[in-house]
């Protein structure tokens, strides 16, 4: 029976003891039983019991020369660990209690040893973290809702000024926002919920970590479901503005191509219009062509549709460009 009640606690012992760089001892695998686990085992079962884990997928290896086990297989790699911990460190839509639950969490897969390297390191403090704790819960009654074809109910916020000079989350209006959820995906490192049924036919889009109060309604969906691709969607919706979707004409210099591939993707037609430019024709929503036009200024040249060049002229000409 103790065989048998030791599998989880063995398997948590390699893996908070060993790495692919350090190795526990038979005698301390079995004192580690007892003391932590209250097991006293016989070595023979231990032996048992390691190779049954070996044979349901875990690696773990004898080293002769630290004469010594170790676990060689986790279910992420030290690498994948790092890379999604500094990923939610910097995601400024988790706050910072939830960056912490989370990075604790991932942390904790690692070994001691690979725990302190990375806890060593010195992090600043994100200042741009929201103060909004609502993201994960949001996340949750919006893919029941969407799973269950079910309406969704928010309030909705963005960020206003306050009397005493700072900035902090209020409502947007004075209503709540009842939506039907569709997809969920994530724009410019920002999470989006896109919906359906709401103030206007066809898609909208809400950000997922400003919604306050979120409730599943018991009302059905109404509106005919359309499958759509959200990341084209999104790609559609440039900076996530709202706005008309028109085809820009878009003249830009060599040295920002990299930037508007990032922004466009690979997958429109490059012309040389000169040794240079480069040009591209792209479906965007006018307010954000709009908005990248005025943060490349410089290097930027929107060819067509002419009342968007109008829109822009006007808007240089009142900034006395």
């Amino acid at each position: 029976m103790e065989k048998q009640l030791c599998t989880y606690p063995l398997l948590e012992i390699l893996m908070k003891h060993t790495d692919l760089n350090h190795t526990i001892k038979t005698s301390d695998i079995l004192r580690k039983l007892e003391v932590d686990h209250s097991l006293c085992i016989e070595r023979h079962k231990l032996y048992s019991t390691i190779r049954q884990l070996n044979e349901r997928g875990h690696q773990i290896v004898y080293d002769k020369h630290s004469k010594g086990y170790k676990l060689c297989t986790r279910l992420f790699t030290k690498s994948e660990v790092l890379t999604l911990c500094n990923a939610i460190h910097a995601s400024n839509f988790i706050c910072q209690k939830d960056s912490k639950a989370l990075i604790d969490k991932l942390v904790g897969t690692l070994s001691t040893w690979e725990q302190d390297e990375y806890y060593d390191e010195v992090f600043e403090p994100n200042p741009k973290k929201t103060a909004s704790e609502s993201l994960m819960d949001n996340i949750e009654k919006a893919s029941f809702a969407a799973h269950h074809n079910l309406k969704l109910s928010f309030k909705y916020q963005e960020y206003t000024p306050t009397p005493n000079d700072g900035i902090m989350l209020q409502d947007k209006y004075p209503d709540r926002v009842t939506i039907e959820p569709r997809y969920i995906c994530f724009v410019d490192g920002r999470p989006y919920l896109i919906v359906q049924g709401g103030r206007i036919d066809g898609f909208m889009h809400y950000r997922l970590d400003r919604m306050k109060d979120a409730v599943v309604t018991e009302e059905k969906s109404t509106t005919p479901f359309k499958r759509v691709d959200a990341y084209k969607y999104a790609s559609n919706k440039l900076f996530m503005y709202s706005g008309e979707e028109v085809l820009v004409t878009i003249k830009f210099k060599k040295r920002i191509l990299s930037a508007m591939i990032d922004i466009f993707g690979t997958e429109h037609i490059l012309f040389e219009p000169d040794e240079f430019h480069y040009q591209i024709s792209v479906k965007v929503n006018d307010n954000g062509i709009i908005f990248l036009a005025q943060q490349y200024i410089d290097a930027i040249e929107i060819i067509s549709p002419e009342d968007i060049r109008n829109r822009i002229r006007k808007i240089l000409d009142a900034a006395n460009y």
